[in-house]
């Protein structure tokens, strides 16, 4: 095989798939004090509990791009301890910071487990501004646990995202 087929070959199988999870319960304070925010979209309903703004769409997005570059996860990044108050997008552009150097981000893809709130009228928006953000193709879908577990019963929220990377070359 000659010298450049094997760069090619080698270049083509070079990415690198990372998986992230995130999970939060409802905010036991009432709405007007929380706000409810999935995939950088403010919804009308009970926030969830957390440090930050407790984006689990995002946060699951940003442990799967950590993942896939072989970082530490974004607990290890922004310990809730001292991470009080910080926004999910704030999270979301130290992540980019963390990996641009090395990869580009191909895609993502995200399912967002939730018995309630309805979120289906949301995801056109959620993947306008992920997609945005993340500077690729982002998809989000939802899915019902069907009255299964605390998040079928409408206790939270949940979150699982796959995201695939590439090195940089210098052609990139």
């Amino acid at each position: 095989m000659a010298k450049r087929e094997k760069r090619v070959k080698r270049e083509f199988f070079d990415f690198r798939v990372g998986i992230g999870f995130d999970i939060h319960r409802f905010s036991r304070v009432s709405k007007r004090k929380r706000k409810l925010i999935l995939g950088q979209v403010e919804i009308d309903y009970n926030g969830l509990e957390g440090a930050s703004d407790t984006d689990v769409v995002l946060h699951s997005i940003c442990d799967a791009i950590l993942g896939a570059a072989g970082k530490d996860d974004i607990g290890t990044l922004f310990p809730p301890e001292t991470s009080k108050g910080i926004t999910s997008r704030k999270i979301a552009e130290k992540v980019i910071e963390v990996v641009s150097g090395r990869y580009k981000i191909v895609n993502i893809d995200c399912v967002i487990i939730a018995q309630k709130p309805k979120l289906g009228i949301f995801i056109p928006e959620m993947k306008k501004k992920l997609s945005e953000l993340f500077s690729c193709d982002v998809n989000v879908r939802v899915k019902s646990p069907e009255h299964l577990g605390d998040i079928g019963k409408g206790k939270g929220i949940s979150a699982i995202s796959v995201a695939l990377l590439r090195p940089k070359t210098s052609k990139s």
